[in-house]
Parts: C-alpha cells; sequence; structure tokens
C-alpha cells in the first residue's frame, strides 16, 4: 500500500491510499496485477470541517511517445476509485491523479504513477484430440513455451457447464496432464470451450480458449 498524505487549509488530513496485491516476484516488486481488481482510496480524517468533499479520479495510460492518455475517469467523485480485472494493460505505466474539491477551499491534487506486472505471454497450450466422447476419450493437455524464463507456472483448466456454470477439471503445476470431458451442448453442435490459465507465482494470469468436439 502507498499512501500519500497533506492538509487542506481547514485541518483536515487527506489519505491517499493505493492497495496493491501482496504477492510480488523478481522485478516486478509494487507493480500492480492487471488479472487482478485494483481498489483506491481517499479520506479526510479530521473533524474541524463539515464542507461536501468531492473526489475527481483521473487515470492516464503512457502512450508509446510517452505522453500520457485519459484511460479511464470517475463521474460520481467518489472517494473510492475502482478497477476491475482486466481493464488494465500488462507491462504498461499509469498515472494516477486525484483532484479533492472542497467548498470554499483551492482544489487540491495528488499524483501516483504505477506500473503492471508482466503476464504470462509468448506461450500456448494445446489439447488433442480436439474431438473425441464424452467420460471416454482420454483428452491431453499440453502447455509450453511461456515466458518468464526460470518460473514456475500455475495451470487451471475450466469447462463451463450447464448454466454457464464452470468446473475446475485440473489445478496445479504440471503442464501435461490428462483428464476426460462431458457431453458438449448437443444445440451448439457438441462443442465445448476449455478455458486455461497460465498464472505466474505473483498471480499475473492469461487465458485461454481451447475449443473442443466431445
Amino acid at each position: 500500500m502507498i499512501v500519500v498524505a497533506y492538509r487542506c487549509a481547514c485541518a483536515i488530513l487527506v489519505i491517499f491510499s493505493i492497495f496493491f496485491s501482496n504477492s510480488f516476484v523478481l522485478n516486478d516488486r509494487l507493480n500492480v496485477i492487471p488479472s487482478a481488481p485494483l481498489t483506491i482510496s481517499a479520506d479526510y480524517v479530521g473533524y474541524s470541517c463539515d464542507d461536501k468533499v468531492e473526489y475527481r479520479w483521473i487515470l492516464y495510460e503512457q502512450a508509446k511517445d510517452a505522453g500520457w492518455t485519459e484511460f479511464l475517469n470517475n463521474s460520481e467523485y467518489s472517494k473510492v476509485f475502482a478497477i476491475d480485472p482486466k481493464t488494465l494493460k500488462d507491462n504498461t505505466k499509469y498515472r494516477l491523479e486525484l483532484t479533492v474539491l472542497l467548498s470554499g477551499e483551492t482544489p487540491s491534487t495528488s499524483v501516483q504513477v504505477f506500473k503492471t506486472t508482466v503476464a504470462p505471454r509468448d506461450g500456448s497450450c494445446t489439447i488433442t484430440p480436439d474431438t473425441g466422447e464424452a467420460v471416454y476419450t482420454s483428452f491431453e493437455l499440453f502447455c509450453f513455451g511461456w515466458f518468464a524464463l526460470n518460473e514456475s507456472f500455475t495451470y487451471e483448466v475450466e469447462i463451463v457447464g450447464d448454466g454457464d456454470i464452470p468446473y475446475t477439471l485440473y489445478h496445479g503445476l504440471t503442464n501435461k496432464e490428462i483428464f476426460v470431458l462431458p457431453q458438449g451442448n448437443a444445440s451448439n453442435g457438441y462443442l465445448s470451450h476449455v478455458k486455461v490459465f497460465v498464472s505466474r507465482s505473483n498471480g499475473a494470469t492469461s487465458e485461454l480458449d481451447i475449443p473442443v468436439t466431445v
């Protein structure tokens, strides 16, 4: 967590906190995981003012020319700014600007720059065969070529069943696994979509969708 604090004219303390993941690895220390939710909050701690306080958040993304492009903002002026998973890009620098608006006072602005971690990349996962019989054919999952080098990955395999409920078929460190699959949806030509989540030890995750006919 990073906290920036300052005082306004009426002796109210402004606290600007960014909550990061508490899991880090290698050179990704203090970087934000884009596949996880991110919550940023600001609070006034004090009792000498009764004025209405508004919080204006603007998130900028660094462009290739090193300039900043507005990426997100809040329209409700809430003291909490939440970013959903998979909203941010991996390996990208962001600039978060908070302006506190207090009636009768000059607006105060705080800025925090952070970077997102590198998600697993440059790899692939295959399932063979790509067609088989439900609860009979042995399907083999094989994942390979994932960056970062010299790091162990966690693999989670899911399939979406009736009612769009996901079922976990496998979760572990092995990049090669054999399993059977349930029958696919008849109205969709018995096509199933197997989701594979490849995660680094810091939680950064990449997702693949592999079609299989069962």
